[in-house]
């Protein structure tokens, strides 16, 4: 069967002649792309970040582990102080036990201390 294309003759010693058609260039590319693949997985260059992890007491009066991926460990602590300070400026804001709150129960307890609550019969 030749559409064209070459044949090539393997005359070998006490085996009858033997035909074959080389690859198409489809066949042979597509037998490229594993070699290819292999090469870039082969030649990359490996990934260069960190974990980056800090745990801290207190902060809403529990702990809090804040973990990331970055690239160097500097920018790893850098973001993780704009993380806490986050969490800091939240307790500081809706900490109902913190004077600095909004609505903290520290000053109603304070006020309690120094004078008494008048009660009225229908919280009795």
């Amino acid at each position: 069967m030749n559409d064209g294309q070459t044949q090539l003759h393997l005359f070998l010693p006490g085996i009858e002649t033997l035909c074959v058609e080389p690859p198409s260039p489809a066949t042979i590319d597509a037998m490229r792309i594993p070699w290819l693949l292999l090469a870039v997985q082969l030649f990359a260059l490996p990934a260069h970040a960190e974990w980056v992890e800090r745990v801290t007491d207190g902060i809403m009066g529990t702990r809090v582990v804040v973990e990331l991926w970055a690239d160097s460990a500097a920018d790893g602590n850098e973001m993780i102080e704009m993380v806490l300070a986050e969490m800091r400026r939240i307790d500081a804001a809706m900490s109902t036990y913190k004077a600095t709150a909004k609505y903290p129960i520290s000053i109603a307890a304070l006020r309690s201390s120094l004078s008494s609550f008048p009660l009225s019969c229908s919280t009795c």
